[in-house]
Order: C-alpha cells, then structure tokens, then sequence
C-alpha cells in the first residue's frame, strides 16, 4: 500500500530537518552534534537500520480546545490509548532501489499497513519516527507550534551525552546498552506555556554499537498524562 501524502510529507520533512550533510549527522546548521546523535546518525553509524519488530505503545491526554472555540462546542476527548505491533523492514522497491519500510502489524479485525518509508541511507529510522510522533502528539495537545517543537527537540538530542553503559534488556537477552535521557524543555523560556509538556522526559536505550533497543516520552502524570514508547520486540515463536 503507498503512503498518503500527509504521512509521506511528515516524515521526509522530519528527516530533512533533522540531517544535514547527506544523512552524516542529526543537525541544523548551527548546532554540532553529539555523542548521541553521532552514534545514531552520524558517519559511523550502522547502515542495517537495524529492522525488526517494535511495540508501540501510546497514551494520549485530550488535545486543547481550538483558540476561538465555544463553550456550547463540546471539548476534545482523549484519544484511545494505543498498543500496536510495528515492523521495521529493509526492502528493494519495484524500480530496484533499496529503502527502509515502517508498517503496522496485522490485528484483530484491522489489516496491515505501510506507514512510512525512508531512504536506505537513512539511519536511525526507528529514531526518526518517534521524534516526529512526540513533535505531532505534544503539538496537538498542546496547541504549541511544531515547527518550535521540532527545534528544540532536535537541538536537546544532538547534546545530549551517553553516559556509561550498563545492562538492559534485548530480544536476545541481556546487553550492554545506554540509558540517555533528555529533556528538551528544562531551560526553554517558553516552559510557563507548556503545562506538564514543559518537564517532558524522553528516554533512549541504545548500545555502544548504535542498536537502538526502546524510546520512551513521558509527562510527569501517571495518569491524564502523556506516555508513549517502542521498544524492540521478540518475534513470535
């Protein structure tokens, strides 16, 4: 199945706002990237993609009224909390080039889907999907701009250090991996604005190697918050 338009725009906007030098490293123009970014993104990073099966969960608060809206429109209900199977796969389109595909997992009554793709240089495209899902979930709860949200999550990765790595689990066991924690928004002056968005923690499991294992986001509140997380999957025996 082809990607719509508004999927396929999304994620290749994201991708090209967040490389810069042909896919060399997560960056804008200003920023330098970091040991994070770098082992994700950067030159050294591995070309596999690392394609496999993700679990997507999501929980989502109501999104914000619409400015100008009116007390007799009824107020936007949360959406249904999400529990889905992803998978990551290296594939050769009908014109023989090679390509990353995203689709949704088969269910009870709801069929599979392809969601996004990305070019076969892309790396880390786990990494890059979920970025965009946090930007488009805090936007439209919010009610905050995208493309500001989108800056300063990118600006919050490309700094963000590694950190010793210790032990975390992986399909295939135990591993060494680190455990990188951001928040973008601890220092944005715009944080009075932001309610719980404002002490947003994101999360990323990865080992030394760039395998990335889980990412998480999360606001403070266990519940009527926002949560949303993959992580990396063993498949059905």
């Amino acid at each position: 199945m082809k990607l719509s338009p508004q999927i396929k725009m999304k994620t290749m906007m994201f991708a090209a706002l967040l490389a810069l030098g042909g896919g060399s490293f997560l960056a804008a123009p200003q920023v330098q990237a970091g040991p994070l970014s770098d082992l994700l993104l950067g030159e050294k990073a591995p070309e596999s993609g690392h394609p496999g099966l993700w679990r997507h969960e999501r929980v989502t608060p109501a999104p914000k009224p619409r400015a100008g809206q009116g007390p007799e429109i009824e107020p936007p209900a949360p959406l249904p909390p999400l529990d889905e199977l992803l998978r990551l796969s290296a594939e050769t389109d009908a014109e023989g080039r090679a390509r990353f595909v995203l689709s949704r997992e088969p269910a009870e009554g709801r069929p599979g889907v392809e969601i996004a793709e990305f070019p076969a240089r892309s790396a880390g495209p786990m990494a890059l999907y979920f970025l965009e899902s946090v930007v488009r979930s805090m936007a439209e709860t919010s009610g905050g701009s995208p493309f500001y949200i989108r800056n300063r999550l990118r600006e919050a990765f490309v700094a963000a250090e590694l950190g010793e790595a210790a032990a975390a689990p992986a399909p295939e066991g135990e591993v060494q991996a680190h455990r990188v924690e951001i928040r973008p928004f601890e220092k944005d002056p715009n944080r009075p604005r932001m309610g719980e968005f404002a002490d947003l923690l994101l999360v990323f499991t990865i080992t030394p190697e760039g395998r990335l294992l889980s990412l998480s986001a999360d606001t403070p509140s266990e519940e009527g918050g926002y949560h949303e997380r993959l992580t990396l999957t063993p498949e059905a025996p």
